[in-house]
Formats: structure tokens, C-alpha cells, sequence
């Protein structure tokens, strides 16, 4: 059930609540009173959207109420003991209008953002937008609109209402799809011919058998040439055996000759020199001991290096002090000794001057405003003083006002030159207090240095001996550095000798291995038994082998160039053969698809036709019940639709079936409109029961409009839990309804809707 809707800012409401009851709710108004944007507002509020919106016969900026920024719906529903709030908002933003959406459940947030909460309400009620346009929701005027109608707009619309027209839509796309299958077959057709497909088969195997055969010789040929290899193989290598021995007899030749004369060499450079190993283990005993005597140097001279390194520190700390002491002293003596009370003293004088003459200027400021007044009253023209009240005549009263101007003439020259002197004061004040200011500075400064300065008294007087001391050290440096290098150099020298002796050593053992090899290569040349007669004869069979394989190897390549020929006959054949087979396998499936298509647009007719004689059926069962209860009348018993190829006919039964639009009254056709509304509502949305009928009254007469009220109060709500009317007919209004609503508005002067409860 439908609890309540609140506008903001929606079309001509600004801040409209509106509460719903069980049964039926009726909203009375003049044209333009808002009444319509109320069943908007609901639709907006379940959906997001409404008829007009949709048809995009309005937009956006036309639900803001004048200039206002924000339009707000609140819709509050109650389902399966349930309580939903849902608030939709859109606002203005720089040309752009932003929306968002709220869902509460028993004030409990549960769902934001529009396509969220639209989902959740439809998921919720079990219906979408459209099934709520066609069966609950009757727009402005069109509740009889399928007795009024023309035919052929009436299927249209009858079938859209019942959701059938998706499957006119599906037929006509099937049709479409299958003309053009059928047209893309045809086309495969015109290119296809069989014959030709059965004779590139036929070269096929042609082409085949031809390099089967060339094949078979290729494999005979390959065969010869496998062997005439393993001979060639066999032959080349014996013949690279005699290669490697002819070699190596030249290289044991070449190393017999290297080593003839490095023997030679060595014999000659160690003739007549003998070697006393016992001299040269004394000259590496005392290069030892003059290594030992380098490192004690290098020793001390490291230590004397880290005490010059402290005394030069010590040294720089000195001097550093020594120069800060001397720059303190040199500061202390540059400071003067000012006469700060004097200084004060003036200070305070010009203070008590610059009081009086501001008191002077006070006091003649007064007697200036005395005098102006006493000038304004005499300027008045009265005839007496204004000090003493005495009568005064023309000439005395001249007289006065001259001495009173020359008076105040003089007062304000004074002025001028007290205010002149004040300055001059000022700014010699300003001088003295920070003159006094830099003073206190001064002392400050010299405060602080005279306490630095006592920090270097206990500085040594004189640092004469450290100098001294550091001299020494790069003296007693200087003799050990010249003492290691006498050791070093020493040291070297005999470095030298011992690697003469070590050579010597060396080349004899070089003479004694070089003999030795010189003997192994003589009788490896022995061990070679080189033939060179025998190396030719098997160089000349490897030739007449080389040229058997290369005659073989011709043949090869002919037999292969022809068989690539065949190949790519075979393969063009092969592809057109591919090409033709795929055409002929697409028509195949084209005819197929068409088939299947041809059958499934069969089955969608034969279902829309069922699902229409169902729905109907449905419809017309709900109609009779609602009509007896609806028409308190027995001359028309029951009430149906028929359906034809062309259109829906709604027929009344007296005896036999008529067409209702030839016979039936006003009365009579508001009953049936109403009817089939509420049968429609029950049929298609069985679980929600509700109805929303917008201007119901429309092209009714008087009697119309009473059965309508009538029925609407009292036998609707026995079959509909909830349903809600807006109209302008007044003669509408009844007893009996759940809530009433009269809605009013002065639209000329752009006035919000009103409202008053019935």
C-alpha cells in the first residue's frame, strides 16, 4: 500500500504531503492544479521515471518549480508488514542536473543510487515500469480509450498493453533475418557449380599419382647417394689419416729444429758461470734482516708522525685562542664609556616639556572653541554681549567681533608653533630613547666580552718550545727516512744477484728438458712411416667418388623441381577445391538456418497466439466477475473480448453477442472502461493490487460519472486493495471514498498548489 508522498519543488508543488488509505483515494482539481503531477510523483518515485518523461514529451527541467535548485520526492509504502521510504532527489549543478536515490527499510538504510533502488523496488513489488504503465497506471483521459480507438490502433495498443507486441517485433526481425539467409544462399548458389567441384577431385588424384611416383625415384636416387657417401666417407677418411701424419711429420720436424736451437742458446748463456747455493742462502738471510730493519723505520717514523700530528693540533689551538684573546681585547677597547644618566636625564626633561605644551595646546584648543562661539552668536545678529548680556550697538559689536578674530588669530598662530615645537620634541625624544637603547646595547656586548676574555687568561705566554719540539721531530724523520732508503737499496741489489742465480738454475733445467724432448721427437719420426705415394692414389679415387654424387645430385634436383611443380599444382587445385567445398557447406548451412528459423518464427506465432487466447481468457473471466459487481443492471449478463486477425472487440451479451460500441450507454461504458481497468490490474499484476486512473471522467455524461463515483467507492475496493483517482469533475466527490483531496492553485500569479482535506 501506497502510505504517503511528499513534493518538493515538483512542477507546481513546493512542499506538498499527501496520505493514502486502504480502498480508493480520490484528488479533485481544476486544470493545472498539480493534480496529474501527483501520479508522476509517484511513478518517479517507484521507477524514476513516468509516461511524459519517458516519451520525452517533457524533460528534466521542466519538474523544477521555478527557479529552485532542488526537487525532492519522498514515497512511503507499507508491503508484507514492511516499511519502505524512498527518496529521490535532482539538483542543478553548472547546467548539469545530478540525481541520486535513498531506500529505507524501517528506517533503516538498505539501497542508494538510482538504478539500485529502481532494481530493488521492482525486485520488491514484482513488477517494472512498463508492466506498471500498462496495468496499474491509466494516464490523463484514457481509460476508455480501447472503446474509442480505431482498430487497427487498438491491436497495436491492446497487444502492447499485454505485453504481445515483442513477439510482433521478434516475427518481423525473424522475417528479415530469414530473407536475407535466404538471399546469402542464393548468392552462394550462383557461384557454386558441382561439375567443376568433381573434376578439380579428379586432377587431385591426378596430380597424386604423379608424385607418388617421382617420390618412389627420389628415394631410389637419395639411396645411391647415401651410399656413394659412406664410400666417399670411408676414403676421405683415410686420406685425412695421411693428412695428419704428413703434418705432424712437418711439425716434429719444424719443433726438432726450434729445439736444436734453444739448446744452443741456453748452453752459451751459462758457460763458465758456476752457482754456490750456500752464497745465496747468506744474501737472502741478510735481505731478510734489512727487511726487518725497513719495517722498524717505517715504524718509527709513523709514531713520530702521530706526535707531530698532536703537536700541530696543539699548535693550531693556540694560535686559534691567541687570536680570539687578541680580537676580545683589540672589541673591549674600540667600546666608549656613554654617560647613560645623562642621557636619561634629557629624556625625562623633554617628556615634561612635551606634556606642558600639550597641556598649552589643550587649553588654548578651548579657548578657541569659546571664542567661535561667542563670533557665531554675535554673527546671529543679537543686541547683546554674550559674555556680560549687555545691550550692544552696531560700532560696539563690530568692535568686539574685530578683537575677538584678532584674538583668535593669535591663538591659532601659537598653536601652530607649539604644534611645530611638539614635533621637534617628539622627534628628539625618539633620538634620546634609542640612543639610550644602543647604549644598553654596548654594554650588553662588552659585558659579554670582558666574561669571554677571562677564558684565555691561563693561555701559555709563550709556545716557542712546541715549534721547537716539531722541528726535532721532522729532523729525527728526515735521518730515518735516509737510513731506510740506504737499507732499501741495499736490499735490492741483492734482490738482483739472487734472481741471476735463480735464472741460471732455471735454464739448465730447460737444457736437460729440451734434450729430453729432442730425443722423443726423433723417435716419433721413426714410429710415422709417412707414404706419400699412397696419400695420391686416394686422393684421385675421393675425386671420381665427388663426381658420381654430384651427377646423382642433379638427377635429385630435377626430380624435385618437378615434384615442387606437382605440389603446387596439387595445392592450388587443393585450395579451390577448399573454396568451392566451403561455398557448398555455407549454402547447407543457409538452408538450415532457414529451416530453423522458418520453424522458430512458426513456434513464437503459435505461442503469441496461445499466450493471447491465455491472457484473454484470464481477462474476460476477471471481467465477468468485476462486471456483475460493477453494473447493478441485468440487461447486459456478461461482458468480453474478442479477438480477430485485425483487432479486439469488446462485445456485451443480451441474448446473444454484440459489439459494445453501437449499443452500450455512457453509464454503460464507464462500467465496462472501469471493468476492464481493474480486471487488467488483478490479470497482470495479481500480487500488488493496485490501480492509479488519471481524468477517468473523461467524454462520460452526468449518469456516467454517478454510476462511475458509485462504483469506484463502493465496489472497487472489494476487489483492488488500493487505488487512487484524480479528476477535475467535482460531481465525482462521495461519502464513501478512503481519503479526499481538493487541490487548488492561482496560476497567474505563479502560486504553489494547495491543498485541503475533504
Amino acid at each position: 500500500m501506497i502510505k504517503e508522498i511528499r513534493l518538493i519543488n515538483w512542477k507546481s508543488h513546493e512542499d506538498t504531503i499527501i496520505k493514502f488509505g486502504k480502498g480508493t483515494n480520490l484528488i479533485v482539481g481544476i486544470m493545472g492544479s498539480g493534480k496529474s503531477s501527483i501520479m508522476d510523483g509517484i511513478s518517479f518515485g517507484l521507477f524514476g521515471t513516468f509516461p511524459q518523461l519517458e516519451s520525452r514529451r517533457v524533460v528534466i527541467s521542466d519538474l523544477f518549480r521555478y527557479d529552485s535548485q532542488e526537487l525532492i520526492i519522498e514515497l512511503e509504502i507499507e508491503w508484507e508488514n514492511e516499511s519502505y521510504k524512498i527518496i529521490r532527489k535532482v539538483s542543478k549543478n553548472e547546467k548539469r542536473h545530478v540525481s541520486d536515490a535513498l531506500l529505507y527499510k524501517n528506517l533503516k538504510l538498505v539501497e542508494k543510487g538510482n538504478k539500485s533502488v529502481t532494481q530493488y523496488v521492482e525486485g520488491l513489488l514484482k513488477i517494472d515500469y512498463g508492466l506498471f504503465t500498462r496495468a496499474i497506471y491509466s494516464e490523463q483521459n484514457n481509460i476508455d480509450y480501447f472503446l474509442s480507438v480505431n482498430p487497427k490502433k487498438r491491436k497495436e495498443e491492446f497487444d502492447s498493453l499485454l505485453d504481445l507486441d515483442k513477439f510482433d517485433r521478434a516475427v518481423s526481425n525473424l522475417t528479415t533475418i530469414i530473407n536475407r539467409i535466404r538471399n546469402k544462399r542464393k548468392s552462394f548458389e550462383s557461384v557454386f557449380d558441382e561439375t567443376k567441384l568433381e573434376s578439380l577431385k579428379k586432377e587431385r588424384n591426378i596430380s597424386n599419382e604423379k608424385i607418388i611416383d617421382i617420390r618412389k625415384q627420389l628415394e631410389e636416387i637419395k639411396t645411391k647417394i647415401k651410399e656413394t657417401k659412406n664410400e666417399f666417407e670411408k676414403k676421405n677418411n683415410e686420406f685425412v689419416g695421411y693428412k695428419k701424419i704428413e703434418k705432424m711429420d712437418k711439425e716434429l720436424n719444424e719443433s726438432k729444429k726450434e729445439i736444436k736451437i734453444r739448446l744452443e742458446e741456453y748452453q752459451k748463456r751459462v758457460i763458465g758461470k758456476i752457482i754456490d747455493e750456500e752464497d745465496v742462502q747468506i744474501k737472502k738471510h741478510e735481505i731478510n734482516g734489512l727487511e726487518e730493519e725497513i719495517k722498524k723505520i717505517n715504524e718509527n717514523i709513523l709514531k713520530l708522525d702521530e706526535i707531530k700530528n698532536v703537536k700541530n693540533r696543539e699548535l693550531i689551538v693556540y694560535n686559534e685562542k691567541k687570536r680570539r684573546k687578541e680580537y676580545l681585547e683589540s672589541e673591549i677597547k674600540k667600546l666608549r664609556k656613554e654617560d647613560l644618566d645623562k642621557v636619561k636625564v634629557d629624556k625625562k626633561r623633554l617628556e615634561e616639556e612635551l606634556a606642558n605644551l600639550m597641556g598649552f595646546l589643550l587649553g588654548s584648543e578651548r579657548e578657541k572653541n569659546e571664542i567661535n562661539d561667542a563670533l557665531q552668536k554675535l554673527g546671529n545678529r543679537i543686541n547683546e554681549c554674550p559674555v556680560c548680556s549687555s545691550v550692544l550697538d552696531e560700532q560696539k559689536k563690530e568692535r568686539i567681533i574685530n578683537e575677538k578674530k584678532s584674538k583668535l588669530e593669535k591663538i591659532e598662530e601659537e598653536m601652530r608653533n607649539v604644534k611645530k615645537k611638539i614635533e621637534e620634541i617628539k622627534k628628539e625624544l625618539e633620538s634620546k630613547i634609542r640612543e639610550i637603547s644602543s647604549i644598553e646595547k654596548i654594554e650588553i656586548r662588552k659585558s659579554q666580552m670582558e666574561k669571554e676574555l677571562l677564558e684565555y687568561e691561563n693561555i701559555p705566554k709563550d709556545f716557542g718550545s712546541l715549534e721547537k719540539e716539531i722541528e726535532e721531530y721532522d729532523e729525527r724523520k728526515r735521518k730515518l727516512s735516509m737510513d731506510r732508503e740506504e737499507k732499501s737499496e741495499l736490499r735490492n741489489k741483492l734482490k738482483y744477484i739472487i734472481l741471476e742465480i735463480e735464472e741460471i738454475v732455471s735454464i739448465n733445467k730447460k737444457i736437460l728438458e729440451n734434450k729430453k724432448n729432442f730425443d722423443e721427437i726423433l723417435e716419433k719420426i721413426k714410429k710415422l712411416e709417412f707414404d706419400e705415394g699412397k696419400m695420391k692414389n686416394i686422393e684421385k679415387e675421393i675425386q671420381s667418388i665427388t663426381i658420381s654424387i654430384e651427377k646423382n645430385y642433379g638427377e635429385m634436383k630435377l626430380f624435385e623441381k618437378e615434384e615442387e611443380y606437382l605440389t603446387r599444382i596439387l595445392q592450388n587445385v587443393d585450395r579451390e577445391i577448399k573454396q568451392k567445398t566451403e561455398i557448398k557447406t555455407k549454402i547447407m548451412n543457409q538452408m538450415e538456418k532457414e529451416e530453423n528459423l522458418l520453424l522458430f518464427k512458426k513456434i513464437l506465432e503459435d505461442v503469441q497466439i496461445s499466450l493471447r487466447d491465455q491472457l484473454i481468457e484470464s481477462i474476460n473471466n476477471a471481467m465477468n466477475e468485476i462486471w456483475l459487481m460493477f453494473y447493478p443492471y441485468g440487461d447486459y449478463k456478461k461482458l468480453r473480448i474478442r479477438v480477430n486477425e485485425n483487432d479486439y472487440l469488446f462485445e456485451v451479451y443480451k441474448n446473444d453477442w454484440k459489439t459494445m460500441e453501437s449499443i452500450v450507454s455512457g453509464g454503460e461504458r464507464a462500467c465496462a472502461s472501469l471493468t476492464l481497468r481493474v480486471a487488467l490490474a488483478t490479470v497482470l499484476t495479481p500480487g500488488l493490487s493496485w490501480l492509479i486512473l488519471d481524468e477517468p471522467t473523461h467524454n462520460l455524461d452526468r449518469e456516467a460519472i454517478e454510476l462511475m463515483s458509485e462504483t469506484l467507492q463502493t465496489k472497487v475496493p472489494e476487489i483492488i486493495s488500493q487505488a487512487i483517482v484524480i479528476t477535475h469533475e467535482e460531481a465525482l466527490l462521495g461519502a464513501n471514498f478512503s481519503r479526499s483531496y481538493r487541490l487548488s492553485r492561482n496560476k497567474e500569479k505563479y502560486e504553489p498548489t494547495q491543498i485541503e482535506v475533504l
